[in-house]
C-alpha cells in the first residue's frame, strides 16, 4: 500500500488476480472510475476533480500494476474487474470512459439496479461491431459490450452521457444511441478539441454537479 498527498494506492484481490486501485477523498457517496483503452488511473483522475465523497480509480487487468492476463481482454472480464472494485468500496456511482463505459454497460446489462448515478464519457461501441475505421488498431475493436442495447431500458438510475464532436473513435451517434437506450439519460455533446484539454472546466462542472445531484444536471 502506498499513501501520498491524500490518496492511497493498493492492490485489491480481484476475480482472477490483483487489481491496482487508487482511492482519494472520503465519505459518501463512493464513486468508481473506469479508464479507457490506453488509459490509466492518472488519465482518469481529472474526471473526478469535481466529485465529492470517496473516489476509487482502478486499473483493469493488463494495465498499471494490475495482473497481466494470459488471454485477450473481453468485456466480460472487464465487467468482473469493475464489479470487484465497485463492491470493495461500496460504490453507488460509476463513471466509465470509452472502454470503461463499455464495461459499465456490460455490468448494467446483468445488474441494472447496481448504481444510483452513472456517467458514460465518450462511449465507443454498444451492441454491434463498428464498421468505420475509427477503432482501427485498438484492442477490443471487434468486440461489443452488449448483445442488445434494449436491456439498458431496465436501468433506472439517472445517467449522464458525454460525447465530443469530430472524435472518430467515439462518434456522437454512439452516445446518442446509448442515451436513447437508458430510461433517464442526459446527453451532453461538447465541441471538438479534447474533453480534458479544451473543456476541462466544463467537464468538472458537468460531472461534479451531476454526481452531487446539484444544479442543472441534477
Amino acid at each position: 500500500m502506498v499513501r501520498a498527498a491524500g490518496r492511497t494506492t493498493s492492490l485489491l484481490a480481484g476475480p482472477e488476480g490483483p487489481l491496482e486501485v487508487t482511492i482519494t477523498g472520503s465519505g459518501l457517496p463512493a464513486t468508481v472510475f473506469a479508464h479507457g483503452i490506453d488509459g490509466s488511473i492518472e488519465s482518469t483522475r481529472p474526471f473526478g476533480s469535481g466529485v465529492k465523497g470517496t473516489r476509487a480509480f482502478m486499473h483493469f487487468r493488463g494495465y498499471g500494476a494490475s495482473f497481466a492476463p494470459d488471454r485477450p481482454l473481453t468485456y466480460a472480464a472487464l465487467e468482473a474487474d469493475l464489479r470487484a472494485v465497485a463492491d470493495h468500496v461500496g460504490a453507488t456511482q460509476a463513471l466509465g470512459v470509452s472502454m470503461g463505459a463499455g464495461a459499465l454497460c456490460t455490468l448494467l446489462a446483468h445488474d441494472p439496479l447496481r448504481f444510483e448515478r452513472l456517467v458514460f464519457a465518450l462511449p465507443a461501441v454498444l451492441d454491434r461491431p463498428r464498421t468505420d475505421r475509427g477503432l482501427d488498431g485498438l484492442e477490443l475493436s471487434t468486440a461489443v459490450p452488449l448483445s442488445d442495447r434494449a436491456t439498458l431500458a431496465a436501468v433506472t438510475a439517472p445517467a449522464l452521457v458525454i460525447a465530443q464532436e469530430q472524435d472518430p473513435a467515439h462518434p456522437v451517434w454512439v452516445a446518442e444511441e446509448l442515451a436513447a437506450s437508458l430510461s433517464d439519460a442526459q446527453l451532453e455533446v461538447l465541441p471538438p478539441g479534447g474533453i480534458l484539454l479544451a473543456h476541462r472546466g466544463v467537464m468538472r462542472e458537468l460531472i461534479g454537479c451531476f454526481l452531487s445531484g446539484e444544479g442543472r444536471n441534477a
